[in-house]
């Protein structure tokens, strides 16, 4: 049995590197296939204000190990801190002081690219957890998504040029014109 170490390295360096150990062995290329289609996700957790800062360090870092563990890179972690929520939220099971039912939740979003399947293990590792009410995870969009776009009625970036090079054209020709005119 092969152990990987988590390692945070770009796809490419394990093409480059380890191809001979990808095509021999089942582990590797399973790690390789889960490296090529990167998301990059937003998992926002509502933990309960009374947790405890080590058991919320210790969350944070166990989702971080199962992101790293399966070829993903965490990007950041932010604690917006302990607001109050829309509605009393309840949680699984009732505290040692016996409150099930809580008005105020602290909020923690952790933003991190990985496979499909990491995301999957790392909901299930959430889910887990009895210090969480609740969690979501979302697919996050940057302005580097429209770039990569194909079509370029839907790229935004590409419209934008059009509509001034237009403007530019359209500009030219009256200036054209009057300098025919003076000649």
């Amino acid at each position: 049995h092969v152990s990987v170490s988590p390692i945070i390295v770009s796809p490419t360096y394990y093409g480059l590197v380890f191809d001979h150990l990808f095509h021999s062995d089942p582990l590797f290329l399973s790690l390789r296939l889960s490296t090529l289609n990167m998301v990059f996700y937003e998992c926002l957790l509502t933990a309960k204000n009374t947790a405890h800062f080590n058991t919320l360090t210790s969350l944070v870092k166990n989702v971080s190990h199962k992101v790293v563990e399966g070829g993903g890179i965490v990007r950041s972690i932010r604690n917006h801190g302990i607001r109050d929520l829309p509605h009393k939220f309840r949680a699984k099971f009732p505290d040692t002081q016996g409150n099930r039912y809580y008005k105020k939740g602290r909020f923690i979003s952790i933003y991190y690219d990985a496979s499909p399947l990491t995301m999957r293990a790392v909901e299930a590792s959430i889910s887990l957890n009895d210090c969480v009410l609740r969690q979501t995870h979302l697919k996050t969009r940057s302005k580097l998504d429209f770039v990569n776009v194909r079509n370029e009625k839907k790229n935004p970036y590409i419209l934008k040029m059009k509509r001034q090079e237009e403007e530019e054209e359209e500009e030219e020709p009256i200036e054209g014109i009057q300098e025919g005119a003076d000649a």
